[in-house]
């Protein structure tokens, strides 16, 4: 029902905003393809609607999630385009790259001013410059991630609360609003990087299980199980260090794909993320919130 409504409205305000046919074809298509994958994003978005705002206006709320999971849907498809591994079966695969940057640029515009119907003025105002805060912090996460120029553990969490973590928070206050306590919304931009940080942490993990579906292995991508066989001094970890370290290395992709999924590394980064559950629950814990929506927001650890 939820998922419906998010289609129809994004497909009202992508009607409503472009004027050339074919972008809003393609389009289209995208929403559609995208909001039945996950709509995650929106549900954080809602959540922090039910609990944080005074004014439960319901049309305010569908059009804060759906405005979250297009600029998702904008990020997805740039993530594709700058890793140059957009999955095939991705309609925005069989679109050019040129058309697929106008359609990103056009929806980040589209949300940014749908942003003033979510709210009275005043508040969407205070929205609106969190968009765009937020916006240029993941891209600046962004860039740090496509420089593969990670050293260590820090540069990996620093890189991860600008990338994701900013996403995450834009959904946060998207729902949340930007009438709340200045000390709820410094809570919720530090629950949020932890957030970040862990679905990030995840996602790495499940990219380097893969292998070859995505460009990570191919282009020698430094994520945190990476950076850990890059700084630690095993003499089991040669090969894996002179294959991202030397230009010149010889070694078979696939023989290194193997070495990686040693326990080590996946020890190490489930320890990490243990930690960085643990900073997330005592952050909400410290915002005067009943047991039951504490719960509600911890459940999000499970997505």
């Amino acid at each position: 029902m939820i998922k419906s409504q998010l289609i129809s409205m994004a497909n009202a305000f992508v009607n409503e905003e472009f004027l050339e046919k074919n972008i809003k074809e393609y389009t289209s298509s995208y929403i559609d393809y995208k909001f039945n994958l996950s709509i995650e994003f929106a549900k954080i978005t809602c959540i922090h609607f039910d609990i944080f705002r005074s004014n439960q206006d319901k049309t305010y709320k569908i059009k804060a999630m759906t405005i979250i999971e297009l600029i998702i849907l904008a990020s997805d498809i740039l993530d594709d385009l700058q890793d140059k591994d957009t999955p095939k079966d991705t309609p925005w695969y069989k679109v050019d790259d040129g058309q697929n940057q106008n359609i990103i640029i056009g929806l980040l515009l589209i949300c940014l001013k749908k942003a003033d119907d979510i709210g009275h003025e005043k508040d969407t105002k205070i929205i609106k410059k969190y968009i765009n805060n937020y916006l240029l912090k993941s891209i600046g996460g962004q860039q740090m991630d496509l420089s593969n120029d990670l050293q260590n553990e820090n540069d990996y969490i620093y890189m991860s609360y600008m990338k994701s973590g900013s996403l995450i928070t834009i959904a946060c206050f998207l729902g949340a609003g930007g009438n709340i306590d200045k000390q709820i919304s410094e809570k919720i931009d530090k629950y949020a990087n932890y957030l970040g940080l862990i679905y990030q942490l995840r996602n790495d993990l499940v990219d380097m299980k893969n292998g070859f579906i995505k460009s990570d292995l191919l282009f020698k991508k430094r994520t945190l199980p990476i950076l850990y066989y890059l700084n630690t001094d095993d003499e089991a970890y040669r090969d894996i260090q002179d294959y991202y370290l030397n230009n010149s290395s010889d070694f078979d992709a696939s023989m290194i794909h193997k070495d990686l999924l040693q326990e080590d590394a996946l020890l190490y980064c489930s320890i990490v993320e243990r930690i960085f559950i643990r900073k997330y629950q005592e952050t909400i814990d410290q915002i005067d919130l009943s047991k039951k929506k504490k719960n509600i927001l911890f459940d999000l650890l499970s997505n």
